[in-house]
Protein backbone atom coordinates (compact mmCIF):
# COMPACT_ATOMS: atom_id res chain seq x y z
CA UNK A 1 0.00 0.00 0.00
CA UNK A 2 1.58 3.62 -1.06
CA UNK A 3 0.50 6.48 0.97
CA UNK A 4 1.06 9.77 0.47
CA UNK A 5 -0.10 13.70 0.52
CA UNK A 6 -2.66 14.59 -2.54
CA UNK A 7 -1.57 18.57 -3.00
CA UNK A 8 -4.15 21.15 -3.07
CA UNK A 9 -5.01 23.09 -6.15
CA UNK A 10 -4.36 26.19 -6.62
CA UNK A 11 -7.26 29.30 -6.36
CA UNK A 12 -6.94 30.91 -9.77
CA UNK A 13 -7.93 34.29 -9.42
CA UNK A 14 -10.39 35.09 -11.87
CA UNK A 15 -11.65 39.14 -12.08
CA UNK A 16 -14.56 40.97 -13.37
CA UNK A 17 -14.83 44.64 -14.09
CA UNK A 18 -17.34 47.07 -14.48
CA UNK A 19 -16.96 49.51 -17.16
CA UNK A 20 -15.01 52.69 -16.96
CA UNK A 21 -16.56 55.98 -15.94
CA UNK A 22 -15.85 59.24 -17.78
CA UNK A 23 -12.64 61.27 -17.74
CA UNK A 24 -13.22 63.15 -14.00
CA UNK A 25 -10.43 65.10 -12.82
CA UNK A 26 -7.84 63.96 -15.31
CA UNK A 27 -9.05 59.92 -14.62
CA UNK A 28 -10.78 56.93 -15.70
CA UNK A 29 -12.01 54.54 -13.10
CA UNK A 30 -13.80 51.32 -12.26
CA UNK A 31 -14.03 48.41 -9.99
CA UNK A 32 -12.95 44.70 -10.58
CA UNK A 33 -14.18 41.91 -8.24
CA UNK A 34 -12.12 38.02 -7.79
CA UNK A 35 -15.54 35.70 -8.59
CA UNK A 36 -13.25 32.88 -7.00
CA UNK A 37 -12.89 35.15 -3.80
CA UNK A 38 -9.30 33.87 -3.89
CA UNK A 39 -7.96 36.19 -1.70
CA UNK A 40 -4.86 37.23 -3.69
CA UNK A 41 -4.65 40.05 -6.20
CA UNK A 42 -1.51 38.80 -8.15
CA UNK A 43 -4.04 39.19 -11.57
CA UNK A 44 -5.86 42.24 -10.54
CA UNK A 45 -6.46 44.37 -13.48
CA UNK A 46 -6.19 48.37 -13.29
CA UNK A 47 -8.85 50.34 -11.47
CA UNK A 48 -7.99 53.70 -12.50
CA UNK A 49 -6.36 55.39 -15.58
CA UNK A 50 -5.22 58.68 -16.32
CA UNK A 51 -7.09 60.13 -19.17
CA UNK A 52 -8.06 63.93 -20.68
CA UNK A 53 -11.10 65.78 -18.98
CA UNK A 54 -13.46 65.79 -21.64
CA UNK A 55 -14.50 69.56 -21.00
CA UNK A 56 -11.93 71.06 -18.35
CA UNK A 57 -12.86 74.02 -16.90
CA UNK A 58 -15.23 76.41 -18.66
CA UNK A 59 -17.54 79.46 -17.32
CA UNK A 60 -20.25 79.71 -19.56
CA UNK A 61 -22.94 82.58 -19.53
CA UNK A 62 -26.06 81.01 -16.78
CA UNK A 63 -24.14 78.32 -15.23
CA UNK A 64 -24.27 78.34 -11.44
CA UNK A 65 -23.45 75.92 -7.95
CA UNK A 66 -24.80 76.35 -4.43
CA UNK A 67 -22.90 75.83 -2.07
CA UNK A 68 -24.21 75.35 2.12
CA UNK A 69 -21.40 75.93 4.84
CA UNK A 70 -22.07 75.04 7.90
CA UNK A 71 -19.58 75.18 11.48
CA UNK A 72 -21.77 74.54 14.62
CA UNK A 73 -23.55 77.20 14.13
CA UNK A 74 -26.49 78.14 11.75
CA UNK A 75 -25.66 77.32 7.92
CA UNK A 76 -24.79 80.05 5.49
CA UNK A 77 -25.14 79.75 1.82
CA UNK A 78 -23.08 80.87 -1.05
CA UNK A 79 -24.08 80.99 -4.62
CA UNK A 80 -21.90 81.34 -7.89
CA UNK A 81 -23.21 82.49 -11.35
CA UNK A 82 -21.18 83.21 -14.50
CA UNK A 83 -23.60 86.63 -15.74
CA UNK A 84 -23.27 88.56 -18.74
CA UNK A 85 -23.31 90.24 -20.89
CA UNK A 86 -24.08 93.89 -18.88
CA UNK A 87 -23.51 97.45 -19.88
CA UNK A 88 -21.73 99.59 -18.72
CA UNK A 89 -21.38 103.27 -20.06
CA UNK A 90 -22.34 101.52 -23.46
CA UNK A 91 -19.43 98.89 -22.93
CA UNK A 92 -20.09 95.18 -22.67
CA UNK A 93 -18.77 92.90 -19.81
CA UNK A 94 -19.32 89.51 -18.23
CA UNK A 95 -18.14 87.91 -14.96
CA UNK A 96 -18.71 86.36 -11.95
CA UNK A 97 -21.25 87.12 -9.53
CA UNK A 98 -21.23 85.49 -5.62
CA UNK A 99 -24.19 86.01 -3.30
CA UNK A 100 -23.33 84.78 0.20
CA UNK A 101 -27.01 85.02 2.14
CA UNK A 102 -27.39 83.76 6.09
CA UNK A 103 -30.24 84.48 8.58
CA UNK A 104 -29.32 88.55 9.01
CA UNK A 105 -27.72 89.56 5.88
CA UNK A 106 -27.54 88.80 2.25
CA UNK A 107 -25.32 90.53 0.05
CA UNK A 108 -23.86 90.37 -3.74
CA UNK A 109 -20.07 90.69 -5.35
CA UNK A 110 -19.64 90.49 -9.20
CA UNK A 111 -16.32 90.86 -10.72
CA UNK A 112 -16.74 91.89 -14.15
CA UNK A 113 -14.01 91.78 -17.29
CA UNK A 114 -14.54 93.34 -20.46
CA UNK A 115 -15.71 91.49 -23.50
CA UNK A 116 -12.94 90.67 -26.20
CA UNK A 117 -13.84 91.27 -29.83
CA UNK A 118 -14.70 87.26 -29.82
CA UNK A 119 -17.75 88.03 -27.81
CA UNK A 120 -16.04 86.30 -24.58
CA UNK A 121 -14.20 87.46 -21.09
CA UNK A 122 -11.16 88.55 -20.68
CA UNK A 123 -10.39 86.22 -17.52
CA UNK A 124 -7.16 88.63 -16.15
CA UNK A 125 -6.53 87.97 -12.74
CA UNK A 126 -7.76 91.26 -11.40
CA UNK A 127 -11.32 92.66 -13.20
CA UNK A 128 -11.80 96.21 -14.54
CA UNK A 129 -14.94 96.39 -12.50
CA UNK A 130 -15.97 94.87 -8.71
CA UNK A 131 -19.62 95.95 -7.46
CA UNK A 132 -21.06 94.78 -3.59
CA UNK A 133 -24.30 95.15 -3.63
CA UNK A 134 -25.86 95.05 -0.07
CA UNK A 135 -29.41 93.52 -0.39
CA UNK A 136 -30.05 92.65 3.45
CA UNK A 137 -30.47 94.12 6.01
CA UNK A 138 -29.82 97.55 4.32
CA UNK A 139 -29.68 98.22 0.41
CA UNK A 140 -26.52 99.95 -0.90
CA UNK A 141 -24.10 99.38 -4.03
CA UNK A 142 -20.50 100.18 -4.31
CA UNK A 143 -18.37 100.30 -7.10
CA UNK A 144 -14.07 100.11 -7.96
CA UNK A 145 -12.40 100.25 -10.83
CA UNK A 146 -9.01 98.73 -11.06
CA UNK A 147 -8.74 97.96 -7.78
CA UNK A 148 -7.05 94.96 -6.23
CA UNK A 149 -10.03 93.52 -4.38
CA UNK A 150 -10.13 89.99 -2.40
CA UNK A 151 -11.63 87.19 -4.13
CA UNK A 152 -13.70 85.34 -2.14
CA UNK A 153 -14.93 83.20 -4.38
CA UNK A 154 -13.00 81.52 -7.87
CA UNK A 155 -13.80 83.84 -10.02
CA UNK A 156 -11.59 83.05 -12.44
CA UNK A 157 -10.13 79.84 -14.56
CA UNK A 158 -6.61 80.50 -13.61
CA UNK A 159 -7.86 80.66 -9.75
CA UNK A 160 -9.88 77.28 -10.50
CA UNK A 161 -7.30 75.21 -12.37
CA UNK A 162 -4.71 76.20 -9.21
CA UNK A 163 -7.46 75.26 -6.86
CA UNK A 164 -7.83 71.83 -9.13
CA UNK A 165 -4.14 71.00 -9.13
CA UNK A 166 -3.53 71.47 -5.31
CA UNK A 167 -6.19 69.17 -4.30
CA UNK A 168 -4.84 66.42 -6.89
CA UNK A 169 -1.64 66.65 -4.90
CA UNK A 170 -3.32 64.73 -2.19
CA UNK A 171 -3.70 61.47 -0.58
CA UNK A 172 -6.32 59.96 -3.38
CA UNK A 173 -8.86 58.08 -0.91
CA UNK A 174 -11.69 56.24 -4.07
CA UNK A 175 -14.45 57.82 -5.73
CA UNK A 176 -18.22 57.97 -4.61
CA UNK A 177 -20.75 59.01 -6.13
CA UNK A 178 -23.16 62.17 -4.43
CA UNK A 179 -26.53 63.59 -5.04
CA UNK A 180 -27.23 66.94 -4.93
CA UNK A 181 -30.80 68.44 -3.98
CA UNK A 182 -31.79 68.44 -7.03
CA UNK A 183 -31.55 64.88 -6.99
CA UNK A 184 -28.07 65.34 -9.73
CA UNK A 185 -25.79 62.24 -9.60
CA UNK A 186 -22.14 63.08 -10.00
CA UNK A 187 -18.92 61.11 -9.83
CA UNK A 188 -16.44 62.19 -7.20
CA UNK A 189 -13.25 61.65 -6.71
CA UNK A 190 -11.91 61.79 -2.62
CA UNK A 191 -8.69 63.47 -1.43
CA UNK A 192 -7.28 64.32 1.64
CA UNK A 193 -4.36 67.43 2.32
CA UNK A 194 -3.67 67.45 6.12
CA UNK A 195 -6.76 68.10 8.15
CA UNK A 196 -8.87 69.07 4.86
CA UNK A 197 -11.20 66.04 2.51
CA UNK A 198 -11.83 66.97 -0.92
CA UNK A 199 -14.35 65.32 -2.88
CA UNK A 200 -13.59 67.04 -6.24
CA UNK A 201 -15.83 66.90 -9.17
CA UNK A 202 -15.51 68.97 -12.98
CA UNK A 203 -18.96 68.79 -13.19
CA UNK A 204 -19.75 71.48 -10.38
CA UNK A 205 -18.51 74.83 -11.97
CA UNK A 206 -16.30 77.76 -10.17
CA UNK A 207 -15.61 75.98 -6.96
CA UNK A 208 -15.20 72.42 -8.22
CA UNK A 209 -16.52 70.11 -5.11
CA UNK A 210 -19.19 68.58 -4.05
CA UNK A 211 -17.92 68.39 -0.54
CA UNK A 212 -15.07 70.01 1.52
CA UNK A 213 -14.63 69.25 5.31
CA UNK A 214 -12.14 70.86 7.26
CA UNK A 215 -11.18 70.05 10.97
CA UNK A 216 -10.38 72.76 13.29
CA UNK A 217 -9.64 72.77 17.47
CA UNK A 218 -12.99 74.49 17.32
CA UNK A 219 -14.91 71.62 15.16
CA UNK A 220 -15.85 70.50 11.85
CA UNK A 221 -16.56 72.92 9.32
CA UNK A 222 -18.37 71.75 6.12
CA UNK A 223 -18.91 73.11 3.02
CA UNK A 224 -20.95 71.13 1.01
CA UNK A 225 -22.53 71.33 -2.79
CA UNK A 226 -26.83 71.78 -2.78
CA UNK A 227 -27.15 72.03 -6.39
CA UNK A 228 -26.00 73.36 -9.89
CA UNK A 229 -27.55 74.12 -13.06
CA UNK A 230 -27.64 76.74 -15.92
CA UNK A 231 -30.03 80.00 -16.07
CA UNK A 232 -30.66 83.12 -17.99
CA UNK A 233 -27.44 84.49 -16.66
CA UNK A 234 -28.33 88.03 -15.34
CA UNK A 235 -27.27 89.37 -12.80
CA UNK A 236 -28.80 91.20 -9.34
CA UNK A 237 -26.91 94.26 -10.02
CA UNK A 238 -29.00 96.03 -13.07
CA UNK A 239 -27.54 97.60 -15.51
CA UNK A 240 -28.68 101.34 -14.81
CA UNK A 241 -27.12 100.96 -11.13
CA UNK A 242 -23.99 99.49 -12.83
CA UNK A 243 -24.10 102.61 -15.05
CA UNK A 244 -24.80 105.33 -11.67
CA UNK A 245 -22.18 103.62 -9.09
CA UNK A 246 -19.39 102.33 -11.31
CA UNK A 247 -17.38 105.75 -13.19
CA UNK A 248 -15.76 105.58 -16.40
Amino acid sequence: MVSGCVQEKACEEKWKCSDWSDCINGFRTRSCKDVNACGTEKTKPVERVSCEPKSGVQFKAGMWSMFRISSGTKPGFVRYEAIGPVTIHGKKYAGIEMTVMSDTMETVYEWLYPLSVLGMPSWEMNPEYTVVKALRPLTAVKCSKNEVYPHQGYVSIEETKKYIGSVLSGEFLGTEEYKTNGNKIIQVEKYRIKNREYWLSYDVPFLPVAKLIEKTQSGEKTTELVDFGMSGGRGDITDKELDSFCLE
